[in-house]
C-alpha cells in the first residue's frame, strides 16, 4: 500500500503498476498484501489473503526442546517424590505412571532384536512413518506420551475421574496439582524426543546421519536409560568404493563402575571399541575383559580394529548441543 486516499480508497503498486482500489478494511500505508484475483476485468475484484504463519526452523525448535527437556532418569526422580496415595487408583494416572515409569529391558538378558525394537519404538520415528503413510507402531513411545499429555489436558480430566471422586474440579487442589506435576513431566519427555529429533535434523554434513535415544535397562530393582548415539558417514561421491562408517557411542553410570563411556566403531568388516572409564579399577577390569570380546567378535567373523580401555571420560553422547544452537555471548 502506498498510501491512503480517503473514502476508503488506496494507491497500491503490483510490480510496476499503480492502482487505485477501494476497501472497508483497515490497512497502514507500507503494508504488503498477498492478493488472490477473483474477478478479472472490466471491473477487478482482489482478495485480500491473511499473511501465512512463519514456520519455526529447526534451530528455534530445538532450541526449545532444549530448555524443556528432561532426562529420563530427571523424571524418574520426580515421579517417586509425588504424593500419590488413593489417587495413583485414578486411571490417567496409572497410565502416567506406567508410561512414565516404563520398565527396562533386562540388562542380563539383552540381545540385539531388543534393541532394534527399543530403537524402532522410541519415538524418533513417528512422524516419517506418518509422512509415508504407515500407522505408528503400537509401543511408540512418542505416541504414548502424546497421547497421555491429551488425556492430562485441563479440558479433559475429569472424563478420567471415577464418579467417587467427589467435587467439582475447581474442588481438587491436590489433584489438580497432581494433574500438572504429571502433564509438565510428560511435556518434558516429548521434548526430551524432539532434542534428539531436531539434533540430527542439524547435522551440517550431507554424507552424516544421526540418531539419539535412551535406551531403558532394568538392572535388578532399579532402572537406568542410557543415552545411545548412533552416527553413519556415507562415502563421498569421489569415493564410493569405501564403505560407509559406522559409529556407537554409550555412556553409562552404574554404582559399581563408575562413569563409563563406550565407543564401537563398524567400517566394512572391521570393527573397533574404545573404552573410557572415569575409574582406574574400572579401566583395569575392562582391560582384563578384553581378550573375551575380541575372541567374541572373531567368532561372528570381523576383523578386529583397535580395541583399548583407558581411564577418562568422552562423556554422554547427548551431553554437548549442536554447534551453533546455543549463543555463547551475551
Amino acid at each position: 500500500m502506498l498510501a491512503a486516499l480517503g473514502n476508503g480508497q488506496w494507491r497500491l503498486a503490483i510490480a510496476n503498476t499503480e492502482l487505485i482500489a477501494s476497501t472497508r478494511t483497515s490497512l497502514q500505508p507500507g503494508a504488503r498484501l498477498t492478493l488472490m484475483v477473483e474477478r478479472g476485468l472490466p471491473e477487478p475484484l482482489l482478495k485480500i489473503l491473511p499473511h501465512k504463519q512463519a514456520i519455526p526452523t529447526v534451530e528455534v525448535l530445538a532450541r526449545h526442546a532444549l530448555a524443556r527437556q528432561q532426562t529420563p532418569a530427571d523424571v524418574q526422580r520426580q515421579l517417586l517424590q509425588l504424593p500419590l496415595g488413593q489417587q495413583s487408583r485414578i486411571p490417567v494416572v496409572q497410565q502416567a505412571l506406567h508410561v512414565l515409569g516404563e520398565g527396562g529391558l533386562p540388562a542380563h538378558r539383552l540381545t540385539p532384536p531388543m534393541i532394534r525394537q527399543a530403537l524402532q519404538e522410541s519415538g524418533l520415528f513417528l512422524e516419517p512413518r506418518l509422512a509415508a503413510g504407515l500407522p505408528p507402531l503400537p509401543g511408540d513411545r512418542k505416541l504414548l506420551l502424546l497421547q497421555l499429555l491429551q488425556r492430562l489436558a485441563p479440558e479433559q480430566r475429569a472424563t478420567g475421574l471415577p464418579p467417587e471422586s467427589g467435587a467439582p474440579e475447581r474442588g481438587r487442589p491436590g489433584l489438580d496439582n497432581l494433574f500438572n506435576r504429571l502433564q509438565h513431566l510428560v511435556e518434558a519427555s516429548v521434548a526430551r524426543i524432539q532434542h534428539h529429533q531436531t539434533s540430527a535434523l542439524l547435522q551440517e554434513e550431507p554424507n552424516r546421519t544421526l540418531w539419539q535415544f535412551d535406551l531403558p535397562l532394568q538392572l535388578g530393582d532399579r532402572q537406568q536409560a542410557l543415552p545411545v548415539r548412533i552416527e553413519r558417514e556415507a562415502s563421498s561421491a569421489e569415493d564410493s568404493e569405501t564403505p560407509a562408517t559406522w559409529k556407537v557411542d554409550i555412556h553409562f553410570d552404574f554404582s559399581d563402575l563408575g562413569a563409563v563411556s563406550a565407543r564401537v566403531t563398524l567400517q566394512g568388516n572391521q570393527v573397533s571399541c574404545a573404552f573410557r572409564s572415569e575409574q582406574d579399577g574400572t579401566a583395569e577390569r575392562f582391560e582384563g575383559a578384553l581378550p573375551r570380546l575380541k575372541d567374541s567378535l572373531h567368532r561372528l567373523g570381523l576383523e578386529i580394529g583397535a580395541v583399548t580401555s583407558l581411564t577418562g571420560s568422552l562423556g554422554a553422547p547427548d551431553a554437548q548441543p549442536p554447534a551453533g544452537l546455543v549463543d555463547e555471548k551475551a
